[in-house]
C-alpha cells in the first residue's frame, strides 16, 4: 500500500527531471513563478515593516523632555574649529619639500 502523499512527491520529483529531452518552457514557468513569489514576499514584508514604522511613537517626544547639554555642543563647535585653523595652516603656513627632488 502506497500512501497518497509520497506517491504525489515522486510523481512530482520524476516530473522535474531532465529525460532525453530539454523542456524549457517548464523552466521558464518555473522561473517565472519563483520570481513572482519573490516578488509578493518582498511587498508582504516591506508593507508590514511601513506599518510597524507608522505606528511607532515618535522618538522626537522623548528627546524634547531632556535638557541639552550646552558644555558639551561648546566643546565639539570648539573642536571643529580647530581643525578649521589647523587646515587653513596647512595651505598657507606649513612648507613640504619633496624628497624626490
Amino acid at each position: 500500500m502506497k500512501l497518497p502523499a509520497l506517491s504525489s512527491l515522486t510523481t512530482i520529483i520524476k516530473n522535474l527531471r531532465y529525460g532525453d529531452t530539454i523542456h524549457s518552457a517548464r523552466d521558464w514557468i518555473i522561473v517565472v513563478a519563483l520570481f513572482l513569489v519573490g516578488i509578493f514576499v518582498s511587498v508582504i514584508w516591506s508593507t508590514v515593516f511601513f506599518l510597524d514604522v507608522v505606528n511607532r511613537e515618535a522618538a522626537a517626544s522623548s528627546i524634547a523632555e531632556t535638557p541639552l547639554d550646552t558644555e558639551k555642543l561648546t566643546e565639539v563647535r570648539n573642536a571643529f574649529e580647530g581643525r578649521v585653523e589647523e587646515a587653513d595652516r596647512y595651505r598657507s603656513e606649513y612648507r613640504f619639500i619633496d624628497p624626490s627632488l
